[in-house]
């Protein structure tokens, strides 16, 4: 290690000729960083996978640097990159046979660069060889010094760095999420393509980073420096020749003169206290006051690499991963004299993430959904238009807008060419406009009606009174995940309202045999088919059926499948078309089958063959993944706000006394049930979790819009309009949120679950009582020409769940021992940091799919009540 006294050509190199190819580097950096991120970590996204995570990342951080070192002609020999790994292991043995692997890659290397000078080349060992100054510069075993002193410089400090952050964050969510938050934004400004810019623009995970290495730096001592004179400091200190000296780094990261509060972990400290300071003095900077890269001409030359190789890492570890820390929370660092160390044998739970990252369509909703009104706060009004390359878009949160876009049609439609990506059979009801769209409504409406309202009724009971059964007798009355359940019972009173098919439960999976030429039951086929949707949307069906592993095919089987049950369905129907085309009451599958008929047998223009197997899915989507996310998010609020649940079932009991279930009728409780309190819980909860974050129109002639200002304006044709529910739902202007302290709204990430009031909607319609002008309740469901067919279908299913759980039973949260442990026996105090977990969680851990939804375990016990 000596051989830095010799030389300091190497860093000259490194930071005139090597960092500024930085941007050339990145790209071919990246592929192998993923590659190996891939070929090392656990790619499966429903189970944990307990792994030692620095040896791994430091295998990334030597493909690196690697690359940065010999160029891409060289650096993925394995033997070479395992060196670099090794190289810094504990055991005489193990460095004397890696320097001499060194020698046997380096030596030739210098050779060749000595007779093939490559201007174009700006590994470090071309660049030395190169630029040399004398005889000494270019020495091979000079060279391999230098090679092996950045080997052990570069890769366990950075590998600690990034897993350090990584536990960091995940030991404190709220922080993690804004990070996540922050990487979401810029892969969406740069549409994925990551240059160095990019990952500069990560200002929050900068200051995240900068906070690790305070707290864990890689040393408590720097500065090292032996003292070539006598000298005298400025307070009269005399420091003689010969005399070694050092700074303890960690003492003035402890000051609380230059970080308040200097013992509490904060990963935005540097971005909040001072981001002016923040900017100008980044992670890389050399200026820092923790002295983290040293000082002077003797400062980390290899810091901007460094920097920038770790960010990539965090970026993919902390966008497709998800973190869990064993016993719950961050592991002791490690000290090896006056080195802190994250140490390599120390495990975490990963598992992959998904649809969570990128650019897709789900992670624009994420995105919508989470982000509220903070672009319309940012950008100063509610209502604002922006440029783009392809057209006008308009986004609004102003409800007075968003009421005149809706009741505008057809003069403001649906974007039909921005949702054609559902046609997977053929146009539907969502994907045409002017007298095809007539033709498609009328056809879906047709199935919804009195009778059907019945059909919803009656089966919502029996499958929520079935499914309570259920967790009772074979799940030990214990719900992990609520969403998992919610989202089958949806579809089991979709395939009774929509095919006359029950489906019954029998462990997680609901029961139906596979029909002669099945692979799959029906409820299988096409619950697969919807948690594979994205795949299968986005993929051309000829690929799909070749592409390899897990996912692509489930996806291939289970659209494959969901065809062959639709076409046998559609042809029953068919083959008794007359006797169905004069059944009053019809099936939602027999009414859009009928609608295909000739004109002579139902009197009216025939809807295209081709799109009743596409209505057939699209009604049955968006009554999926709506009712699905909804019924999720009303059993788990209700759960943490048990008052709600108790003012629920005495209404409840009220109206439904000692009758039994035969008799509940929707003609006669429906809308009592709907104006109480169990009405005013699902119109909350479709306020502040509205599944449809945001919905597109376009105005296909000029349009005249008046603003809740008063002030109007002329929206030209073919402007895209962005009605986001999300930010009109917690736009200041008409949300009126219940007080919180300060500290407790950023303890719970502000999150919306805080502000849960559904007494506001008692009595009304559409509207909260308290705020005129606030976000009507039917935004979930749309309005005007386009309003959502199935609404009724939708509440009755809902009232007719809630009134059969909690008219026998009650949820309650579980709270786990090592709650209870950490309040020490207080069950009062277990139970309130239970649920705070619980509404933080219902901020921090939402994903989106085609909707929003809480697919994280917060679990809650059933019970029955003595009544």
């Amino acid at each position: 290690m000596d051989v830095v006294l010799k030389t300091n050509h190497h860093v000259k190199m490194l930071l005139n000729r090597v960092t500024p190819a930085l941007p050339q580097l990145l790209a071919p950096s990246q592929t192998r960083i993923g590659e190996t991120l891939e070929e090392l970590f656990p790619q499966g996204t429903d189970t944990w996978t307990a792994i030692k995570p620095v040896d791994k990342v430091v295998l990334c951080i030597s493909r690196s640097i690697t690359l940065a070192t010999f160029g891409e002609e060289s650096c993925d020999d394995p033997e070479l990159v395992r060196t670099f790994k090794d190289h810094t292991q504990n055991g005489k043995w193990r460095l004397r046979r890696t320097w001499r692997i060194l020698e046997r890659f380096v030596w030739p290397e210098v050779e060749q660069r000595l007779s093939d000078k490559n201007e174009k080349r700006t590994d470090l060992i071309s660049c030395m060889v190169r630029d040399v100054r004398d005889s000494q510069d270019a020495d091979p075993e000079l060279i391999k010094g230098i090679v092996g002193s950045t080997a052990a410089g570069a890769t366990y400090s950075s590998a600690a760095l990034i897993v350090g952050v990584v536990a960091d964050l995940v030991a404190h969510p709220h922080f993690l999420e804004e990070i996540r938050e922050e990487i979401r934004r810029v892969d969406g400004e740069v549409n994925g393509a990551w240059d160095t810019e990019a990952y500069n623009k990560l200002e929050k995970l900068d200051s995240a980073m900068k906070e690790t290495v305070r707290l864990a730096p890689g040393t408590y001592l720097v500065y090292s420096r032996v003292m070539q004179r006598d000298y005298t400091l400025a307070d009269g200190l005399r420091l003689k020749k010969g005399q070694f000296i050092c700074l303890s780094g960690y003492c003035r990261a402890m000051d609380p003169q230059l970080f308040p509060d200097p013992g509490k972990y904060d990963a935005l400290r540097s971005y909040h206290q001072d981001l002016q300071n923040h900017r100008a003095k980044p992670f890389s900077s050399v200026l820092a006051d923790d002295f983290r890269w040293g000082a002077g001409r003797w400062a980390c030359p290899g810091r901007y690499i460094a920097t920038l190789m770790s960010k990539v890492i965090l970026v993919k570890l902390l966008a497709e991963y998800d973190f869990m820390l064993i016993g719950g929370k961050r592991p002791e660092n490690a000290f090896l004299h006056e080195f802190v160390f994250f140490h390599p044998e120390t495990e975490i739970l990963m598992r992959r993430r998904e649809n969570l990252s990128g650019n897709s369509r789900s992670a624009q909703i994420w995105r919508v959904w989470k982000n509220g009104h903070q672009p319309f706060e940012a950008a100063g009004r509610d209502t604002f238009i922006l440029a783009t390359p392809n057209g006008n878009v308009l986004w609004t949160a102003d409800n007075a807008v968003i009421d005149q876009l809706f009741k505008k049609h057809p003069a403001v439609e649906q974007p039909i060419e921005l949702v054609k990506f559902y046609d997977l059979w053929g146009p539907t009801i969502s994907s045409v406009s002017g007298d095809d769209w007539k033709a498609h409504r009328r056809a879906v409406s047709a199935g919804f009606g009195n009778a059907m309202n019945k059909i919803v009724w009656d089966e919502a009971q029996h499958q929520m009174k079935t499914l309570a059964i259920h967790w009772i007798d074979k799940e030990g009355s214990v719900v992990p995940i609520v969403r998992d359940w919610t989202s089958t019972l949806a579809l089991h009173v979709i395939s009774s309202g929509f095919f006359n098919k029950r489906l019954e439960w029998d462990g997680h999976e609901s029961t139906s045999n596979e029909a002669p030429g099945h692979m799959l039951t029906f409820d299988k086929a096409l619950s697969t088919m919807l948690k594979r949707l994205t795949i299968v949307v986005m993929t051309p069906g000829v690929l799909l059926r070749q592409l390899p592993g897990a996912k692509f095919r489930e996806a291939s089987e289970s659209f494959t499948e969901v065809t062959k049950y639709f076409q046998e369905l559609r042809s029953g129907a068919v083959e008794h078309m007359e006797d169905v085309a004069r059944k009053r009451n019809k099936t939602i599958l027999e009414a859009i089958v009928v609608s295909a008929a000739e004109p002579g047998l139902t009197g009216k223009a025939p809807l295209p063959e081709k799109s009743v197997l596409g209505n057939i899915f699209f009604t049955i989507l968006a009554g999926h993944e709506t009712l699905g996310s909804t019924m999720g998010f009303i059993f788990v609020l209700i759960t943490l706000y048990p008052e709600y649940q108790t003012r629920i079932q005495e209404e409840v009991d009220k109206q439904l006394g000692g009758r039994p279930m035969s008799d509940w009728s929707v003609e006669k409780d429906f809308q009592p049930l709907q104006k109480g309190y169990l009405g005013a819980v699902q119109k909350e909860v479709l306020y502040l979790y509205n599944p449809g974050s945001f919905l597109m129109r376009k105005t296909v002639e000029p349009v005249t819009i008046v603003e809740s200002t008063g002030q109007s304006h002329v929206i030209p044709k073919d402007t895209l309009t962005l009605i986001n529910n999300a930010g009109a739902a917690r736009n200041p202007a008409v949300w009126k949120k219940p007080s919180v302290a300060s500290e407790r709204r950023a303890a719970l990430s502000d999150s919306p679950a805080l502000y849960f009031n559904p007494e506001r909607w008692l009595g009304s319609d559409d509207r909260p009582d308290e705020s005129e002008g606030a976000l009507p309740a039917w935004t979930a469901f749309g309005a005007g020409g386009r309003a959502c067919p199935g609404r009724a279908f939708a509440q009755i299913e809902l009232t007719s769940v809630m009134a059969t759980l909690w008219k026998d039973y009650s949820l309650e949260l579980i709270v786990d021992d090592k709650t209870l442990q950490a309040c020490h026996g207080d069950t009062s105090k277990a139970w309130e940091s239970t649920r705070d977990k619980g509404i933080r969680m219902l901020y921090d851990d939402i994903e989106a799919n085609i909707s929003i939804g809480l697919l994280k375990e917060l679990p809650i016990r059933i019970v029955e009540r003595n009544v």
